[in-house]
């Protein structure tokens, strides 16, 4: 990191910089991501003055994720391409964990931007690149690189489903949903969320059977962990059931839903179970 390369026993203008980017670290971590890039773009002033150029790469990728998050997209694929160039041209590896953390943000950009081929080739690079490593390094496999694989799949997987290509975006969750287990095991909310995407796809294929057999070991898992996804997941299990036929099950799970989303203040999830149920008011009409 900038703070091990730069110990605070240096001169003062460079503990002035670590100083500087720590608050702009901690406007980001409060949510004032407004002050959070002015700081920013204040130590990339005096990075640039003090000829750091370390400083200066690790700053643009601060400014850019801060930009990503505030959905300044076309300034975060400038500044995401300028950190890609920056530290390529510094000697890190094409195949990098780091390459393809840049990559895949810019895959993610490019896909919210309706630039479908740069997302697909961003995504495929990135999935292709980490299987690589992943099966080269056998046991070995570090566990940056196996998270870092199962994101691009579960990205490249939500990127498909987007387009319709359920047999494709399948094929991601389901690689997904075994490098989620071999991570973090099977009952880890990450492995839950992977699963829930691949009951959506199968249940859009037709395939409700599965799907629901799917959700339903979801929501016993989730149970059994206080997920705080549960709801969602009991959202999912309501549309496909109301998909399949199901609209007494379908109401009780959306009802459920409801009530757990309440009881968590989750205002985002309870407008969702609001509009399921009114599906199912619809559909008895």
């Amino acid at each position: 990191s900038l703070h091990d390369a730069l110990p605070i026993s240096e001169p003062e203008p460079e503990h002035d910089l670590i100083m500087t980017i720590k608050r702009g670290i901690l406007a980001a971590q409060e949510g004032d991501l407004k002050k959070a890039d002015q700081m920013f773009h204040i130590a990339l002033r005096m990075a640039v003055d003090l000829g750091h150029e370390e400083g200066q790469t690790h700053i643009y990728c601060l400014l850019a994720n801060t930009a990503l998050e505030r959905g300044f997209n076309g300034q975060a694929e400038r500044l995401f391409t300028e950190v890609l160039k920056r530290i390529l041209a510094d000697g890190e590896a094409q195949d990098s964990n780091s390459v393809v953390e840049i990559s895949l943000k810019l895959a993610g950009i490019f896909m919210t931007q309706n630039d479908v081929e740069k997302a697909e080739q961003g995504f495929e690079f990135c999935t292709k690149t980490q299987q690589f490593k992943v099966e080269l390094e056998g046991d070995d496999c570090s566990e940056d690189t196996l998270a870092l694989y199962g994101l691009s799949l579960d990205k490249q997987g939500q990127f498909l489903l987007g387009r319709g290509r359920l047999q494709e975006a399948e094929n991601s969750f389901n690689s997904a949903v075994k490098v989620s287990t071999r991570l973090l095991g099977e009952n880890d909310q990450q492995t839950l969320v992977v699963r829930n995407s691949l009951a959506t796809v199968l249940s859009l294929r037709g395939e409700t059977g599965r799907a629901l057999s799917i959700l339903a070991n979801i929501i016993s898992r989730a149970e059994e962990t206080k997920s705080q996804y549960l709801p969602t997941f009991l959202i999912n299990k309501g549309i496909v059931g109301l998909r399949s036929g199901s609209v007494g099950s379908a109401r009780e799970d959306c009802t459920r839903a409801r009530a757990e989303a309440v009881d968590r203040s989750d205002a985002e999830t309870t407008l969702e179970a609001d509009e399921c149920l009114k599906q199912l008011l619809a559909f008895a009409a």
